[in-house]
């Protein structure tokens, strides 16, 4: 990618005993590039932060039925060794085209040279995800879904249905719209046909504590996104690089 900037990819993975008949494993996050060189990077699966094991543990994988779930996206930069976090969300649609939502909440594109904006585009989306049917998806920004929804959503597909995942923050009567960092090794730009787009200084430095999180999902009936109480034996994950 441009100025140095590459595609980080990192995957999710289930594992489990091979002799086992349990639906039960473990969810494991590696880098699967990795393996090439005879390595085995675990990452800590709700970041991308890799967890050093002391001692060092040797894993034999023959003894395991290890099955990729999920793929997760991240633009890094390789010549000053920061990751890049203009983009809210990276996804690889159908098409095997790089698509994200930037932190100024604008759809872009990697047309094989630089980042493309999407032209005339009007409304502003908060995330982005391809289903599994490849089909490229987005809610927008100033969508009625909740009454304290503090545009801090996650669009998730399960079971072949769509939720939204709302962040809650402690104090968050005081918790303004954002998707910051006060990380300085981050880099908040993003440079694209149109110009450079930064993330303005107090949206970096405002970090609140996420406290929980409420599901949302579309009553069939009303048309409406209304609250789910439970999600029954499935399960939602909320990482900074991807959610399923």
């Amino acid at each position: 990618l441009d100025r140095g900037a590459f595609l980080s990819r990192l995957s999710f993975f289930r594992v489990a005993h091979s002799s086992s008949s349990s639906s039960t494993g473990w969810l494991i996050k590696y880098d699967a590039v990795g393996l090439r060189y005879g390595t085995f990077n675990l990452i800590n699966p709700l970041s991308r932060i890799p967890l050093h094991l002391r001692p060092r543990k040797s894993f034999n994988l023959s003894r395991f039925k290890v099955s990729e779930i999920q793929q997760a996206y991240m633009v890094e930069n390789r010549s000053v060794e920061k990751e890049t976090v203009g983009f809210r969300r990276l996804v690889l649609n159908g098409d095997q085209q790089i698509i994200g939502v930037g932190c100024d909440w604008k759809l872009r594109y990697w047309n094989g040279e630089m980042w493309t904006r999407v032209k005339d585009q009007v409304a502003q989306f908060c995330d982005v995800i391809v289903d599994s049917k490849g089909l490229t998806y987005g809610p927008l920004l100033d969508e009625d879904i909740t009454i304290r929804c503090l545009n801090v959503r996650s669009l998730v597909e399960c079971c072949e249905e769509f939720y939204i995942v709302d962040r809650i923050f402690k104090n968050s009567g005081t918790v303004r719209s954002f998707y910051g960092t006060s990380d300085p090794n981050k880099i908040s730009a993003i440079y694209d046909d149109v110009g450079i787009s930064r993330r303005g200084l107090s949206e970096r430095r405002f970090c609140p504590k996420t406290f929980g999180f409420k599901v949302y999902k579309v009553d069939e009936e009303s048309l409406k996104w209304v609250e789910v109480k439970s999600l029954g034996d499935n399960a939602i994950v909320i990482a900074t690089d991807t959610c399923f």
